[in-house]
């Protein structure tokens, strides 16, 4: 579980220092504050380690989601396919002030480098071996000689990487999968996550004890006895739900907030041991219910050992969140990360328990 966390040079995140973090956090601000990029740096985070590794399907669901992988760039065959998720969409080389980090400071993170390399010839003209180049100066020197020079991204986290050379990507000490799942525990559940997606996590703890938690969230709505994921002729597997007079309901046609429910039950109980990302908490949601999904998140990012990220932009959100940290039973585990654009730079603004509480009882805006 990460207790501090560092962001340098990832989108608009230029330099932004969280000192602390709690098991369950919520991520307020402005629009364009870096809310949802913060989300994506700890996808990156906690999907590159010594046990799972990384995968180029990482960075292409995130750029993906955002519409900033196109056509002709899904085979990630020019480095600039990358340069989205640097800061001013800009990618530096020979300046380790503009490498991309995140982690913690003193732990130590990953970081996302650019480097160019040169082919030197060997003792055995044979024989190549790649030197690389220091500065730019070193650099034009080398393209006015004509000198054939590879451009390389690397991400390195406990000896992991991967390289992109001269159009073709190259994968060392990785994990080459296309099914994120497989990666590590840690979901990110975005606003375009599908039922096909959901139906793979139900299998993961079908006839598990976890099955019993998801149909306890769903029951925060309308009671609910069991579910399942059906194939119809139309559509790939969908959600359907048994309720307590024996009726089978597509889940779809109870509305949205119990659909996103589900999503959020069903990625948090994959979680175990690891980490559960949430853009948009409120996403559907009445405020009626929000309250108790939370105390629902709290107790399961308990159980399960898990730790929790969303973002909001509803103030309805911000009260049920702040009424379930008030509760002595989850004193200190939840915590309100609030991103603030102070003078072009996104700073993290600490927000006293005393201050929160009476910007609640005031109605005071704080997101």
């Amino acid at each position: 579980m990460l207790n501090s966390l560092l962001v340098k040079n990832y989108r608009n995140l230029e330099n932004l220092e969280i000192p602390s973090l709690a098991r369950v956090n919520l991520i307020v601000g402005k629009n364009n504050v870096g809310k949802s990029s913060l989300l994506e740096a700890l996808y990156l985070y906690f999907t590159t380690n010594e046990n799972f590794g990384t995968s180029l399907e990482v960075i292409r669901k995130i750029l993906l989601d955002r519409d900033e992988l196109f056509f002709e760039q899904k085979d990630f065959k020019n480095i600039e396919t990358f340069s989205p998720i640097f800061t001013n969409r800009k990618i530096v080389y020979f300046d380790e002030n503009k490498f991309i980090f995140i982690g913690e400071s003193e732990k130590g993170g990953i970081v996302i480098s650019p480097s160019k390399f040169y082919n030197v010839t060997g003792e055995d003209d044979n024989f190549k071996k790649r030197e690389r180049i220091k500065n730019n100066e070193e650099f034009l020197n080398l393209a006015k000689q004509g000198m054939k020079i590879e451009s390389e991204i690397r991400i390195n986290g406990s000896g992991i990487a991967y390289t992109l050379n001269s159009g073709n990507y190259e994968l060392n000490y990785f994990t080459p999968t296309n099914d994120l799942s497989l990666l590590a525990n840690c979901k990110f559940l975005t606003t375009k996550t599908n039922s096909p997606e959901l139906s793979k996590l139900w299998d993961e703890i079908t006839l598990t004890n976890k099955e019993k938690y998801v149909i306890e969230a769903l029951s925060l709505i309308e009671p609910i006895e069991g579910l399942s994921f059906i194939e119809t002729t139309e559509r790939p597997k969908i959600p359907l739900v048994k309720t307590k007079n024996n009726q089978r309901i597509p889940l779809k046609s109870m509305g949205d907030g119990i659909n996103h429910i589900l999503s959020i039950a069903l990625n948090l109980v994959n979680c175990e041991n690891g980490c559960f990302l949430i853009d948009e908490f409120e996403n559907g949601l009445h405020y009626s219910v929000q309250t108790k999904l939370f105390e629902v998140i709290f107790s399961l990012a308990e159980k399960l050992n898990a730790q929790v990220f969303a973002t909001t932009h509803s103030n309805d959100t911000l009260k049920a969140f702040s009424e379930v940290i008030n509760n002595k039973k989850y004193q200190n585990q939840g915590k309100i990360i609030r991103l603030e654009n102070k003078n072009g730079l996104i700073k993290h603004v600490e927000i006293s328990d005393e201050n929160l509480k009476l910007a609640m009882e005031n109605d005071i805006e704080i997101r």
